[in-house]
């Protein structure tokens, strides 16, 4: 729905904080606009200092979206495929 309001593509959608870098990294150097989407999935508590819930994962916590303009997403796709 995001993508028919706004004209941008979904390019990566991930919980790696890696990916999400070099993503970005690659996006900056190439001069491609992007927009950027976290989501907090996990339930931390701040105010608990409650780091990790009991059982949880980390690092699936904050979900990472890329989205490109529409004119970009092949050139986007391209380059991240033979990073």
């Amino acid at each position: 729905m995001f993508e028919l309001l706004t004209g941008k593509m979904e390019l990566i959608s991930t919980f790696s904080l890696e990916v999400y870098a070099r993503t970005v990294d690659l996006l900056n150097s190439e001069r491609i606009w992007f927009h950027i989407k976290t989501t907090d999935t996990g339930s931390r508590s701040r105010s608990a200092r409650t780091i990790v819930p009991l059982g949880g994962r980390p690092e699936f916590e904050i979900q990472y979206q890329i989205f490109v303009k529409k004119q970009d997403y092949g050139r986007a796709v391209y380059l991240i495929s033979k990073k």
